[in-house]
């Protein structure tokens, strides 16, 4: 199981984001032509100073959201669930139990 970051230590997320995805697509229609950037821009409303201006830095945006997300997946969520598979699951009155953390 991974305990480190789990969006930088496989393979088969690296290869899909490097080379599998359409980013552009993706870009264009989440990013409507970078306008929360050109607001920023024009009025320097703080709540858009990361808004991406570019393709390039909306995907290292990305990225780094998912390092981010892989970070807490590795170092905080696996250790538990790893203690959580072991114990297993207890199903009691209609209820499913978890073991206690």
């Amino acid at each position: 199981m991974i305990e480190n970051n789990y969006f930088l230590e496989n393979q088969d997320l690296q290869e899909n984001f490097q080379f599998i995805i359409d980013w552009k697509e993706i870009i264009d229609g989440f990013e409507d032509d970078f306008a929360d950037h050109k607001i920023f821009q024009k009025n320097g409303n703080e709540s858009l100073s990361m808004a991406p201006g570019s393709h390039d830095e909306a995907l290292e945006y990305y990225k780094s959201i998912l390092e981010s997300g892989g970070e807490i997946a590795g170092k905080q969520i696996a250790p538990i669930s790893k203690d959580m598979d072991s114990e297993g699951l207890k199903y009691s009155s209609g209820k499913v139990l978890f073991q206690k953390l």
